[in-house]
């Protein structure tokens, strides 16, 4: 398996939604997958199956200001600061026949160091450890040393709630 990670193109969004469906039951719109492509490019990644010319996985920040959880469906221009310090985890996912893989470790230490390269100070991700669905991502969390803080119902939907925590990396 040869992946090879690069930055995400609008062409890219029917598959990354078929992960998104895949792995979340598609918790994120392609609205706000398209709004991350449009409003911050470099901060998009995709893992590509060079052999198999598939998207294996994706990942996607965008910078805020303030340490903070944002829901996750919304328009990036509203939270997105060309100058913010700390790097909010948008968007991840990995093919259920990529994981534990190196995929996401991949996506990961991509994502980390582009967001040092832009001046960030800090990567902060909003996960529920107690979700089994986030139990991938709490393990590429811990492996890369982010510290979870701040755990509290956070609206994740208009009107929508739910118990998750926020992890932060200082970088």
């Amino acid at each position: 398996m040869e992946i090879s990670v690069r930055p995400t193109k609008l062409e890219d969004m029917d598959e990354i939604m078929q992960i998104e469906k895949e792995v979340y039951g598609a918790a994120v719109t392609r609205e706000t997958f398209e709004s991350l492509v449009k409003v911050f490019p470099e901060g998009f990644l995709v893992a590509e199956d060079l052999k198999k010319h598939k998207i294996a996985g994706y990942i996607g920040f965008e910078r805020i200001d303030e340490i903070k959880a944002i829901p996750y469906v919304h328009e990036v221009h509203m939270f997105h600061t060309a100058e913010g310090k700390n790097a909010y985890l948008e968007a991840f996912g990995v093919a259920i026949k990529y994981q534990k893989k190196g995929v996401g470790e991949l996506l990961y230490k991509s994502a980390i160091d582009k967001a040092k390269c832009i001046g960030c100070k800090t990567f902060v991700v909003l996960c529920n450890k107690e979700d089994p669905e986030d139990q991938y991502e709490i393990s590429l969390l811990l492996h890369f040393k982010f510290v979870e803080r701040m755990k509290k119902d956070w609206e994740i939907y208009p009107g929508h709630y739910r118990p998750h925590s926020i992890w932060v990396k200082m970088l």
